[in-house]
C-alpha cells in the first residue's frame, strides 16, 4: 500500500505541478514518478530524494531505484538551474516504498 502525502503550507499555491506516483509503479524498491511540463523548464528537471541530488531529466517521469523497502522518502523536484526563491518554491512530497 502506497501512502503519499502531499506537504502544503499556508502561503504555498496548490500543487501546480501535479506531482504523483505513477499508479501500479510502486513496489518495495522501485517507484515511478510523474509531474506536468513547467514552460521554464529548458534545461530540464532537478530531482532530489532525502536532500541528496539525484539526476537532471528533461523527462516528466522519473524511475526510482534501489529504495529500500518499508522506508520513508522525501522527493523534492525543481527547474534544474533555478534556485529555490524560498523552501517551498518547489514540490516535496514524502511517501513510503512499499
Amino acid at each position: 500500500m502506497l501512502v503519499l502525502f502531499a506537504y502544503a503550507a499556508a502561503a504555498m499555491p496548490a500543487n501546480p505541478w501535479n506531482l504523483l506516483t505513477a499508479p501500479g509503479s510502486v513496489s518495495a524498491t522501485t517507484a515511478t514518478i510523474l509531474w506536468d511540463k513547467q514552460e521554464d523548464a529548458a534545461n530540464g528537471y532537478q530531482l532530489i530524494l532525502n536532500g541528496k541530488p539525484l539526476n537532471v531529466t528533461r523527462a516528466t517521469n522519473y524511475i526510482l531505484t534501489d529504495l529500500q523497502p518499508a522506508t520513508t522518502y522525501k522527493l523534492e523536484i525543481g527547474v534544474a538551474g533555478v534556485k529555490a526563491k524560498s523552501p517551498h518554491q518547489f514540490p516535496l512530497y514524502n511517501y513510503r516504498s512499499r
